[in-house]
């Protein structure tokens, strides 16, 4: 079996997504301190975009790594019977 196109755009969306998580997740502290203090309304709108955009990649990455987890468990399975 050969990795369709498919399915290197969903692994290379999948690391592009782990890693727009890491980044976002790291700095919640600052944006929270930073949508506290700040009064620009367009600032603010932007760290609330971006945390909204945050938890549809988070999404995206939890279905596509059970689905992967669970195809690597059955085919371990299926090698096992």
């Amino acid at each position: 079996m050969f990795p369709s196109f498919g399915l290197v755009l969903n692994a290379i969306l999948f690391v592009a997504g782990v890693w727009w998580c890491k980044e976002v997740l790291g700095r919640w502290r600052d944006d929270v301190e930073e949508l506290r203090e700040v009064e620009e309304m367009p600032r603010k709108a932007v760290i609330v975009i971006i945390w909204l955009l945050t938890i549809v990649i988070a999404v995206y990455v939890l279905n596509f790594g059970y689905h992967l987890a669970a195809s690597i468990v059955t085919g371990v399975r299926d090698l096992m019977t």
